[in-house]
């Protein structure tokens, strides 16, 4: 009797001793940071992931948490203060590879400290000028510009964005100058297009297509080695032979470089199933974009050549966003 009193004991002290152990990832909700304010492209795009997702997760929702500022890095500070357990994570872009060169100290290092996941979508630049302007082409642009060294402007989304980023590597390639103005995002440089006011501007398709639609705008070239399906007519720069030079606004999802290999996993596959489906597929579309997929090394792939690609051309345009 005693013995079998000592073994009911020690089974117990180990059952108390033993932790529980946690379910199979996840096994509650899915925090995703966005850098942006609501109702802006990352926003409208982690919200679309975020309406599909749930029945890949095992029924756990993501929780979209809007964390604008500083370029990402309020987000990215968030994202990095949490448990590497996979239940915060990010959705990612451009900022988070041209932030390195645009500020001289940053609280993280953007290729050590996250670990890529999954991308989500891509949208492509296109080149416009206003419906009025003379200009119809790479080479009208070219001349014109040739013709008034720095007397033509261009205008950007604000200092450090895609538009103004893609610009000024446009301006590095082909050796033209011009006046930037910047406007406090696509929403007020885009009406400055169609007044005339601004005789350049390099917009993602997700902001500029329903202009271009409506003949409100031109659009003289695609930056990427494609035409897009919504402008067919549209040539790309690199027809018009202006090579390697391609650049585009993109989305994805990271966390911290910690995050177990299972629940990577986990996510990636998830994410992959919502851009299959058709949905995804044709809401993505209606702003502009495609789905960008693969496998996390895919993701990294892509914006590891970007990180090296901006690290050669933004310290050339002296910008800095200290």
């Amino acid at each position: 009797m005693k013995k079998l009193l000592a073994a009911v004991l020690t089974t117990l002290g180990l059952a108390i001793a033993m932790p529980a152990q946690a379910g199979p990832y996840p096994d509650k909700p899915v925090r995703l940071i966005v850098p942006f304010a609501a109702g802006g492209p990352s926003d409208i795009t982690a919200r679309l992931l975020g309406q599909g997702i749930q029945e890949y997760l095992g029924g756990q929702p993501l929780v979209i948490e809007n964390k604008p500022g500083g370029g990402a890095i309020v987000a990215t500070s968030a994202l990095l203060s949490a448990e590497p357990d996979g239940y915060t994570i990010m959705m990612a872009s451009n900022i988070m590879v041209t932030s390195k060169w645009l500020y001289d100290t940053l609280p993280y290092d953007p290729m050590k400290d996250l670990r890529a996941i999954s991308g989500v979508s891509i949208s492509p630049v296109v080149v416009l000028v206003p419906a009025s302007s003379p200009i119809k082409n790479l080479a009208d642009l070219l001349r014109a510009a040739r013709e008034k060294p720095g007397k033509m402007n261009y205008g950007s989304a604000g200092l450090g964005t895609i538009p103004q980023l893609a610009t000024e590597f446009f301006l590095q390639k082909t050796g033209i100058q011009m006046t930037h103005i910047p406007y406090r995002g696509s929403g007020q440089a885009l009406p400055a297009v169609v007044a005339g006011q601004v005789d350049l501007y390099f917009d993602v398709a997700i902001s500029a297509q329903g202009l271009v639609q409506q003949g409100q705008v031109r659009a003289i070239g695609v930056v990427g080695k494609e035409r897009l399906a919504q402008f067919p007519n549209v040539p790309t720069l690199a027809e018009q032979g202006l090579s390697d030079f391609d650049v585009a606004s993109w989305f994805g999802l990271v966390g911290r470089a910690a995050v177990p290999d299972d629940v990577v996993k986990t996510l990636n596959v998830a994410v992959n199933k919502v851009l299959a489906t058709p949905q995804f597929k044709e809401k993505i579309a209606t702003l502009g974009g495609l789905p960008f997929g693969g496998s996390p090394e895919d993701f990294r792939k892509r914006y590891t050549e970007e990180y090296e690609m901006w690290g050669r051309v933004i310290p050339g345009t002296g910008l800095k966003l200290n």
